[in-house]
């Protein structure tokens, strides 16, 4: 965003340019604009070492990081071949609890999410109505959780990232999550494009679950819809509510918001 910006990389993997793994090396982008590519050069990432997931940046200005992965395909299978990606937030804004509402893939594709450590000796506690499971993580590792619960609880002792991959059928999509200290939105714009089947998913304190208006309506999403998150005590919940195109119709504009709390 700035001239003579440095930038100081420390791949997890061998990159393009032959940089090889967890070595630093330094960068200078000369105009506000420019723009550097750091690639890996192994194709399948699956395997431990050759992901850039965990990828230390380092600038002495302010930057701004896309991360993209293309031709990802999910193991349930249907063909599809899709990019995921998202652009990054800095380790000043991440923070130690997230709950991901399950999207909606096929049965069988591996709907993930991904935790990723900033800090040595980071414990990870993640939660759903199975069970807990709890990892131990350092700077820059990756724990590979997969969903298979509409609801799980993430929680950290140090800051992480979280990236949920999920999506519809066999059409993939990645974002990183907001944690919960990020509270949210009171309303929410979203667009309804096709006629094929659509799901409202929504996480919100407990006690705001039956206070949802939709396109002014009270009757789209109602209390009964929601069940507790595991692990939050019962201060949070969730649910994922599939909208017939009767009552959002296909290529409509939409308003969803919370006239008590904050809700995603």
């Amino acid at each position: 965003t700035e001239p003579n910006t440095t930038i100081y990389i420390t791949p997890r993997c061998i990159t393009v340019g032959g940089h090889p793994a967890n070595v630093t090396y330094s960068v200078v982008l000369p105009l506000a604009g420019s723009v550097y590519t750091c690639e890996n050069i192994v194709q399948n990432t699956s395997v431990p070492g050759n992901s850039l997931a965990g990828s230390v940046v380092v600038s002495d200005k302010k930057i701004a990081i896309t991360v993209s992965d293309d031709s990802v395909n999910p193991s349930g299978g249907g063909g599809c071949y899709d990019m995921l990606g998202d652009q990054l937030v800095p380790t000043d804004v991440i923070g130690k609890e997230y709950i991901v509402n399950k999207g909606f893939l096929n049965s069988g594709s591996d709907e993930s999410a991904y935790i990723t450590a900033t800090e040595n000796f980071t414990t990870i506690s993640v939660e759903d109505i199975n069970g807990i499971s709890t990892k131990i993580l350092n700077q820059g590792d990756t724990y590979q959780y997969s969903i298979t619960k509409q609801l799980t609880h993430v929680v950290a002792d140090k800051n992480v990232y979280v990236n949920h991959m999920s999506g519809y059928g066999c059409e993939l999509g990645s974002a990183i999550l907001p944690p919960l200290n990020c509270a949210g939105s009171s309303s929410v714009s979203f667009p309804r494009t096709n006629s094929f089947s659509f799901l409202l998913n929504i996480v919100c304190p407990a006690g705001s679950e039956g206070d949802f208006v939709v396109n002014g309506s009270t009757t789209i999403v109602q209390a009964s819809d929601f069940s507790p998150v595991p692990g939050t005590g019962g201060l949070f919940v969730g649910a994922q509510i599939s909208v017939p195109t009767s009552v959002i119709s296909s290529g409509s504009s939409n308003f969803i918001s919370n006239s008590s709390e904050l809700f995603s």
